[in-house]
């Protein structure tokens, strides 16, 4: 139902990762193809990311802090939903050893999880937190290649968000 969220946070990923790696090591990963793990599939796949022959395997995941599983806990624990989503995602995968495993979780109103907020670290001090071909679309508040990708995430996620309520209103309330 809400797949254009994750489709959405999944594309400027795949943008961004081309940006700092060799855009055709970044690999989009098909519908239903399934490797890695017997229980689940990546979205993003990186591969030779760190010279050795591995592959960074990406799994975008959208958490609704206001579900009911999440509500209580999260309405007092920041980030909850995206730490659970992470460790979920953690347990589906398994070991996937001799490459790593990235769950980017985010929850649904912005709220990055651990490993994601380090992965965009790790992108940013790969390209030296410093932007090349973003620089035509950079304004004030987006001087460095962190906060301009990690603006660009949240504007992305929150456009999407709009889409849906958009998409709902049509239904409901047909012209």
């Amino acid at each position: 139902m809400f797949t254009y969220r994750h489709d959405a946070v999944q594309d400027v990923l795949v943008e961004m990762l081309r940006k700092v790696f060799d855009p055709a090591s970044v690999k989009k990963t098909h519908t239903y193809h399934r490797s890695y793990s017997p229980r689940y599939k990546p979205d993003i796949t990186l591969l030779n990311y760190d010279g050795r022959g591995r592959r960074l395997i990406i799994n975008v995941v959208i958490g609704f802090p206001c579900a009911l599983s999440y509500v209580e806990v999260a309405s007092s624990e920041p980030q909850h939903t995206a730490k659970v989503e992470e460790r979920r995602k953690e347990y589906l995968y398994g070991d996937v050893s001799p490459h790593k495993l990235v769950p980017f979780a985010v929850e649904a109103f912005g709220g990055l999880s651990v490993q994601a907020k380090k992965f965009l670290e790790m992108c940013a001090e790969r390209r030296q937190d410093r932007l090349g071909p973003e620089l035509n679309s950079v304004t004030w508040s987006t001087p460095t290649f962190k906060s301009y990708w990690g603006q660009k995430l949240m504007i992305t996620l929150q456009g999407s968000h709009t889409f849906g309520l958009h998409t709902r209103a049509l239904e409901d309330f047909p012209q």
